[in-house]
């Protein structure tokens, strides 16, 4: 477990299924993630969070985000498709809407930044966000993340292609 002030990091468990059950149904948070559009249910959750630790050598790292004074679970992050030669990987963050704006996003990424970049060795995290989420592009480059690039016109949302902003950080030049 990672702890910070305000929060901690730690394993998804079976009991966190309600909570990452609401996060697919927060279709604004799910839009914003470019998330899984289909239905799902509780059962379907609960697959998901049993094969989250896999045996052998990790592709992806999924962290739940559990706030200190309440033990709720608030949110998760990730890191997928890592990349063990050239030490990088896709990152992604999704928090409760009650959650958001408390400074917990941040202070999760700055111990899960750490932790990547400390113990599991890497040194460059991209993202994908959408070019109009301006509050999410906004806490990435205060955190330091930078521009890399635009897909244009490459996600189909709310009958119309949206561009996806592409950005990157490289953990040696963290900011918080």
């Amino acid at each position: 477990m990672l702890t910070g002030k305000n929060v901690t990091l730690r394993p998804i468990q079976l009991e966190d299924a309600p909570g990452t059950l609401k996060l697919r149904y927060d279709m604004e948070a799910n839009k914003a993630m470019m998330g899984y559009p289909f239905p799902v249910n509780i059962e379907n959750e609960k697959n998901w969070i049993n094969n989250l630790y896999p045996q052998g050598e990790r592709k992806t790292i999924f962290l739940a985000i559990e706030e200190n004074k309440t033990k709720k679970f608030v949110g998760y992050l990730s890191v997928k498709n890592i990349n063990y030669i050239n030490a990088a990987a896709d990152f992604g963050i999704i928090l409760a809407k009650e959650s958001r704006g408390k400074g917990y996003a941040k202070e999760a990424m700055r111990l899960f930044f750490n932790y990547l970049y400390q113990e599991i060795h890497l040194r460059k995290l991209t993202l994908y966000v959408l070019e109009e989420n301006t509050p999410a592009i906004n806490i990435y480059k205060k955190v330091g993340f930078i521009r890399e690039g635009l897909l244009k016109d490459h996600v189909w949302q709310d009958g119309q292609y949206k561009n996806l902003m592409v950005m990157s950080l490289f953990l040696k030049d963290l900011k918080i």
